[in-house]
């Protein structure tokens, strides 16, 4: 797999996976099993969180036994290597794995191999890395520890279990906060609204790493049975003494700006944008500096807060009322959702905050 453009194959295969997923039969669940046949809830098809490229959204994979069931997620990190969750390769390994499910002209590997933690909920695949095309593009993991320091973060999940329209097989994100980090785990909580399933063990929990580069920083573990609340993603960090495969430098390909605009964003106290140059600018904020934007200057960067033109509003939009409010352009943008009819919502399909219909408010309930 190498970072030249995306191959005609995986661009027509996104193309297809709204109509793969809604021709696709929901496999029944075992008596008892509350969550198999549950769905990621109210997530949706176009990542909103980090802008994965297309190549990236490519290494997130279906990982299954048969033509007829998804039993897992997972995702590419290295040439001919994916991660999942330990349970799906114990005591039965996968046959294979695919970018999209239930088509068979969909690109799709066999699995050659298959390995699990002997501790933690991470199992490894080995595939055939030319099967699956040069458009794919590898999603490393986390090469720097995780702490308390990441609690609040705004992450995305994904995976292809079901959605709370009925249809299981499409690969579909959410944007969720981390609300704890544990000696194991990183929690997400979907608020009563989105989460993973059953279909979505092993995908991934994606984020911003101090670089601002993306990163693979957890495997789905378990979740609510809900699958409307807290999930646990085993942390990535624990992994480092234990690579059974080679591993490839994940600077080796230039992955440019990773999504980022020359806006920018505000990750852990950092400031990070898209320069001028096409790479990705980091400034790491003092103890009396928060992220935000000086007034009529475009882009998020290190000020006091004296000096922030959006008040400490960063860079996620928020609801005052029917007010939905947006740090752009070096001030606040303010948009009244009430003008139009409709109501600001501080939750939307994806996770972050906007303008909705009023009946569409109260979407996605427990």
């Amino acid at each position: 797999m190498r970072a030249r453009g995306i191959s005609t194959r995986i661009a027509a295969a996104f193309a297809l996976a709204s109509v793969a997923a809604a021709a696709a039969c929901e496999p029944a669940a075992s008596e008892g099993d509350e969550c198999l046949a549950l769905r990621i809830y109210h997530g949706v098809e176009t990542p909103s969180a980090l802008g994965l490229g297309l190549g990236q959204r490519a290494a997130i994979v279906a990982v299954y036994p048969s033509e007829r069931a998804t039993i897992c997620s997972g995702v590419i990190v290295a040439e001919g290597v994916a991660l999942t969750a330990g349970h799906c390769v114990d005591p039965e390994a996968p046959e294979r794995l695919r970018i999209g499910y239930w088509d068979p002209a969909l690109p799709e590997a066999s699995v050659r191999a298959a390995a699990r933690h002997p501790t933690l909920d991470v199992g490894v695949l080995f595939f055939d890395a030319a099967a699956l095309g040069e458009g794919v593009l590898p999603i490393p993991l986390l090469d720097g520890r995780i702490d308390a320091a990441w609690i609040a973060d705004r992450v995305e999940i994904a995976g292809f279990g079901g959605t709370h329209l009925g249809e299981i097989g499409g690969l579909r994100f959410a944007s969720e906060a981390i609300t704890a980090v544990d000696a194991a785990h990183l929690v997400v909580d979907g608020d009563g609204r989105s989460g993973a399933c059953g279909g979505d063990s092993g995908g991934p929990l994606l984020a911003r790493d101090d670089r601002g580069r993306i990163r693979v920083v957890g495997l789905l573990d378990s979740g609510h049975v809900s699958c409307v609340r807290d999930d646990h993603y085993t942390r990535v960090d624990l992994l480092a003494d234990w690579w059974p495969f080679e591993w490839r430098d994940p600077e080796a390909v230039d992955r440019g700006c990773e999504g980022l605009d020359s806006e920018g964003a505000c990750v852990r106290g950092q400031a990070m944008r898209c320069g001028a140059e096409g790479s990705i600018v980091v400034e790491r904020c003092g103890a009396e500096e928060l992220c935000g934007q000086r007034p009529d200057e475009p882009g998020f960067t290190c000020v006091a807060a004296a000096d922030d033109a959006c008040d400490g509003a960063g860079s996620e939009p928020l609801c005052d009322g029917d007010l939905l409010i947006r740090c752009e352009g070096g001030g606040q943008v303010v948009e009244d959702c009430g003008a139009c009819g409709g109501t600001c919502a501080a939750w939307t399909p994806g996770g972050l905050a906007g303008c909705v219909a009023t009946e569409e408010s109260e979407v996605g309930g427990p």
